[in-house]
């Protein structure tokens, strides 16, 4: 799968595969919802691999440990500019089970 060009493949229970053009746009073709959810995230992470972990990381209220205590980052949507402790605290502090469960 993947592969900029135009490459295909199948793997275990999904039956998909992913081509590009040579723009390297992903074009998916799948047999089922759960193939085309596969290829879909397949193709993202290979496009999207750092925005992809840097979200994960922020989610986790783990950027101070892993982008230092003295980093910040904007949310680009919205103009907001974080530093990663006060981000770390926001995190930890709201998306906890007790919190995410409430809903």
């Amino acid at each position: 799968m993947g592969g900029s060009g135009g490459s295909s493949g199948t793997t275990g229970k999904y039956d998909v595969t992913v081509t590009r053009t040579t723009f390297g746009i992903p074009h998916i073709k799948a047999t089922d919802f759960g193939s085309l959810g596969y290829g879909y995230g397949y193709a993202f992470a290979e496009d999207n691999l750092c925005v992809l972990q840097e979200d994960l990381v922020t989610i986790r209220g783990e950027r101070s440990k892993y982008m230092g205590t003295q980093g910040s980052y904007t949310i680009v949507p919205n103009g907001v500019t974080a530093d990663n402790v006060t981000s770390d605290f926001f995190w930890k502090f709201s998306a906890t089970d007790a919190a995410i469960n409430a809903r």
